[in-house]
């Protein structure tokens, strides 16, 4: 029942960009990867951070 909870909420949530069941030395289906979107800030931390080099 959990599993298909948040299944739906990842899927709604606009930060999150995928996310899938981990692997089995993980966790395995009771744990899920989660991959979130950088924000704008961050972003342009990151620019301006590799803009220097």
């Amino acid at each position: 029942v959990l599993k298909s909870y948040t299944n739906k909420w990842l899927q709604e949530m606009p930060q999150v960009l995928a996310f899938h069941s981990a692997l089995k030395c993980h966790g395995g289906s009771g744990s899920t990867y989660v991959l979130l979107r950088k924000s704008d800030e961050k972003k342009q931390e990151n620019r301006e951070r590799h803009a220097k080099r």
